[in-house]
């Protein structure tokens, strides 16, 4: 019961790390697993990693009970990223180190953290680290921290802060004053520890939207950062990180942490990588993933930047939507009405239909349009071709859905192309001829 509960816990863990990934777990990985080309010889150590295929990955190592165990990763629609992959190389070495009961890891992690952290922490934190292993425990400090402001409330009022990272913070103050930030430097370096956030100046005055704490790789915090032009940043450019790329693009390693808009944690690593910690779990958004598939569909390219804000904008918002970029512009899903059959309706749809995704996202238009219930139909120039569409969800049925009528229509729908379903709760999910390819 314990071997299982232990393998169980990985598997939860790293399925909620990796969007759709499955995880299979063996101890005996030529009996269990399909692995052409691989020998015996290659998985004689006691960790290691080994790709499969672009589609799924073999990692192994000796768990608690000095066993090997080995997993496979796989996902079946869409490939691995190198970012997930990058992610995934890490834990057979950190989880060797960790289950060894002796180790520093081990040691350390159990004495100055108790039980404060995960599994998905400690993994998060090995893969922000890039320096020596002392930064792992300022990166855990930085995270666990905000993860804990998240449940705070102050005057009914949800509680806010964040950090900008950098473990080479002279060189990054050097350079400050060339981009659009202004920085704030202490007289004296501030050390963080769990009861930072315990007064209301820590979180009311440096809000994690508009200004963040310069924190280095010791956990010092050297000042604030405050942005010299917030009124620049449309809502949609901020969930799409573009005020914070200046930042990212500084000397040294550098991430941002935050608390988001709906009680989770964002660390942004660059202009497409992020993780979020949501519901105690971390998970990797790599947006990379949807370019990719837009670029499956042949989706305008100067147009996927625009539209990928536009639909992690939705999610972050939890603002329901149904999206179809179709094959074929001339065949399209069949519709039983819209969502509104007046002459009004019908007038305004007009006004809609044939204007591009770019003109109503800079009139501010478009998270209206799309979050409106029923289908809208998007060309892959980024026209409106029609919207508010009831459609026929026949032939969705006899699938295995998990949700209501619009994962339903979502399902429906991607007969004729890419299908992309924007959840209420916040997932985003892609689908393609019936089957889901991928959920974020």
């Amino acid at each position: 019961m314990v071997k299982k509960q232990i393998i169980d816990g990985f598997i939860i863990s790293i399925k909620q790390l990796i969007p759709c990934a499955e995880v299979t777990a063996s101890i005996s990985p030529f009996d269990d697993f399909n692995l052409p080309g691989i020998q015996q010889s290659e998985i004689i150590k006691d960790t290691g990693i080994i790709c499969i295929d672009v589609h799924s990955i073999l990692i192994w190592f000796v768990d608690i009970l000095e066993q090997k165990v080995f997993f496979e990763i796989r996902r079946k629609n869409v490939e691995i990223s190198p970012e997930e992959q990058r992610m995934i190389e890490i834990i057979p070495s950190l989880l060797q180190n960790l289950n060894h009961a002796h180790s520093k890891e081990f040691l350390g992690f159990s004495l100055k953290f108790s039980s404060r952290i995960s599994f998905g922490d400690i993994i998060i934190a090995k893969f922000l680290q890039k320096i020596p292993s002392h930064a792992l425990w300022s990166t855990i400090i930085v995270t666990s921290s905000l993860q804990e402001l998240t449940f705070k409330r102050y005057e009914d009022q949800k509680c806010t802060s964040g950090f900008i990272y950098t473990d080479n913070p002279e060189e990054f103050k050097e350079q400050i004053s060339q981009v659009n930030y202004r920085f704030y430097e202490f007289k004296e370096k501030v050390e963080l520890n769990y009861s930072f956030f315990d007064t209301p100046a820590s979180f009311r005055y440096v809000d994690g939207r508009n200004s963040f704490y310069l924190i280095d790789h010791e956990c010092k915090i050297q000042g604030v950062l405050r942005l010299a032009n917030p009124n620049k940043f449309s809502l949609t450019d901020r969930i799409g990180n573009l005020h914070l790329e200046d930042i990212l693009n500084m000397p040294g390693n550098n991430w941002i942490s935050f608390v988001g808009l709906k009680d989770e944690v964002f660390v942004i690593l660059g202009r497409y990588e992020q993780l979020k910690w949501s519901k105690n779990y971390w998970l990797l958004r790599d947006r990379s993933i949807v370019f990719d598939l837009l670029d499956r569909f042949d989706f305008a390219p100067e147009l996927r930047q625009i539209f990928v804000s536009i639909v992690i904008t939705l999610s972050e918002l939890k603002l329901g939507s149904i999206i179809l970029i179709p094959e074929n512009e001339k065949i399209l899903p069949p519709t039983i009405g819209k969502i509104d059959n007046t002459e009004f309706g019908d007038m305004l749809r007009q006004s809609i239909q044939s204007a591009g995704i770019e003109d109503l996202r800079s009139t501010e238009c478009l998270l209206g349009i799309l979050a409106s219930d029923g289908l809208t139909t998007i060309s892959k120039e980024g026209m409106i071709i029609s919207c508010g569409d009831i459609i026929d969800i026949t032939k969705a049925a006899g699938k295995n859905i998990q949700g209501g009528g619009r994962s339903q229509a979502g399902i429906a729908s991607s007969y004729y192309g890419l299908s992309i379903k924007i959840s209420q709760d916040g997932p985003v999910a892609f689908f393609e001829n019936g089957e889901l390819l991928i959920q974020l």
